[in-house]
């Protein structure tokens, strides 16, 4: 529920003016501020997004959102898009933030695992994946709406037999290396579902949480020549797409992209990680 609070009534018109022409010479378009006006969810997004850059912390290693704000974030999420998760929970995520461990592509993420809505044909896994790679985009600015082509990937997400999870409503902090292993093409990932992590739960929804949470971590790889695609070795689509492993592409302006891959496919660039766990907590 949006706050009453009006804050026009509080702002001068110099302060006003001065904001949108400061936001104008570092890029904020004219669309972008109609859009805003005009969609209450993406404004909520916005503000929710802007809360770790006005905090007085850092990013960690330079490119991940640190634990306290990524609970304010997800408290925003969740108070906006009606995501019904009980306040308990941020409580316990508050009291149970893991140490941040050594690795400069190592991430503690907070993750949500939401109930499917009423009425909705979608699971909860699906669901999930919807809404934080809704949250992904909007914290790199990008198109919101989802692909056609993204919509069926979504509809046949399913988790890899021995890797279930309850999704209902809960929040999780999980540790995931992103640096761990590279692929050149999806072959290796699901050979690396056996090598790499046999025994041990495979990232899911985590890596979604992270695409969402971690936008300057987004905007690196994108930028700075870091691996263009993150796989999500937890998941599957299937069976309508053959068994095909989810790719995050992040090549365009830091846009993320959902594709997916079946064994034949190589990456156009030789660099895909496959992310692993550190450490969950469950």
């Amino acid at each position: 529920m949006a706050s009453q609070f009006n804050l026009g009534s509080v702002i001068s018109l110099s302060q006003a003016v001065e904001f949108f022409g400061r936001a104008g010479r570092f890029g904020l378009k004219l669309d972008a501020v109609r859009r805003l006006l005009g969609d209450d969810e993406l404004m909520r997004c916005w503000i929710a997004a802007l809360d770790p850059l006005l905090s007085n912390s850092r990013p960690v290693h330079g490119r991940f959102t640190d634990p306290q704000s990524q609970i304010e974030i997800v408290r925003g999420w969740n108070r906006g898009c009606g995501w019904g998760i009980p306040e308990e929970e941020f409580t316990k995520a508050a009291r149970s933030i893991p140490m941040w461990p050594e690795g400069r592509l190592v991430a503690v993420t907070l993750v949500p695992y939401l109930r499917a809505p009423a009425g909705s044909c979608l699971p909860g896994i699906a669901h999930t994946v919807r809404e934080l790679l809704i949250r992904a985009r909007v914290a790199q600015g990008a198109t919101v709406t989802l692909t056609r082509e993204e919509e069926l990937f979504l509809s046949a997400v399913n988790l890899i037999p021995g890797h279930e999870r309850v999704f209902g409503g809960q929040l999780c902090w999980e540790v995931v290396d992103f640096g761990s292993f590279l692929a050149t093409s999806v072959e290796q990932v699901f050979d690396a579902d056996v090598d790499l992590t046999a025994g041990r739960f495979l990232p899911g929804a985590a890596v979604f949480a992270a695409a969402a949470l971690h936008p300057a971590w987004i905007r690196q790889m994108a930028a700075t020549g870091g691996a263009p695609f993150v796989c999500v070795p937890g998941l599957r689509a299937s069976p309508l797409l053959c068994s095909s492993v989810f790719v995050l592409d992040f090549t365009a302006e830091s846009e993320v992209k959902l594709r997916t891959g079946t064994r034949s496919l190589s990456f156009s660039d030789p660099r895909c990680s496959v992310p692993t766990y550190v450490r969950t907590s469950r």
